[in-house]
């Protein structure tokens, strides 16, 4: 499935780019924008903030495939 999505926004780019006289300049938005960010000066305070939401993201993701993988040995018996 992501992969599917992956194709499609390259391939929405390369039609882009082509349509807008720039072929192969593969940095348009697509469908999918979120407006431009002019203003992206951050503070040092923030670092931690940023660390911790990595550090939990990345927890909860392992945490969920251990639980996953277990789920999917427990239905294979």
């Amino acid at each position: 499935m992501f992969f599917g999505s992956m194709v499609s926004t390259f391939t929405l780019n390369v039609v882009l780019s082509s349509y807008h006289g720039r072929p192969g300049e593969l940095n348009y938005a697509g469908l999918l924008n979120f407006g431009k960010f002019d203003n992206t000066n951050y503070d040092f305070v923030e670092l931690p903030v940023f660390l911790a939401m990595g550090a939990v993201g990345g927890l909860l993701g392992a945490l969920f495939n251990y639980l996953n993988y277990k789920l999917t040995v427990f239905r294979l018996r």
